[in-house]
């Protein structure tokens, strides 16, 4: 499947090396939280559009920088 990524790669990718538990599963609480529009389901596998992480990366980097708001 070209232009998807498994939740273990989008981890990776917002988050950097080393993968951990915790990372991915932070990805799939937002999975069903919906953070991510379109997201494709075979029985337990689960795949995230590229376009969505992209999405969510653009959204990120528009985030005022300094230190947030408590």
């Amino acid at each position: 499947m070209n232009g998807v990524m498994k939740p273990a790669e989008v981890a990776v990718e917002l988050f950097g090396e080393p993968l951990t538990d915790s990372k991915r599963q932070r990805i799939y609480r937002w999975i069903n939280r919906g953070v991510f529009e379109n997201i494709f389901q075979v029985g337990k596998r689960t795949w995230i559009p590229r376009k969505d992480v992209e999405r969510l990366i653009g959204r990120i980097e528009e985030l005022p920088s300094g230190r947030p708001v408590a």
